[in-house]
């Protein structure tokens, strides 16, 4: 799985053990079980585009 926002790969799922330890030690990357999130690819609260965020409502197709 490839975690997407505003159209750039902010992240991703990763399996490999030894792919998550290298992450881990990277200081551009969290880990969060078997996700890893670019830090640099997120933007900053003070960054983040007002009204940007919204509902999905029930009737939208995924």
């Amino acid at each position: 799985m490839i975690l997407m926002q505003y159209g750039e790969k902010v992240g991703e799922d990763i399996y490999d053990p030894e792919k998550l330890e290298e992450c881990k030690m990277c200081k551009d990357m969290m880990v969060m079980g078997n996700f890893v999130i670019y830090r640099s690819a997120v933007p900053k609260p003070k960054d983040a585009k007002k009204g940007a965020y919204y509902r999905c409502s029930s009737s939208s197709k995924m």
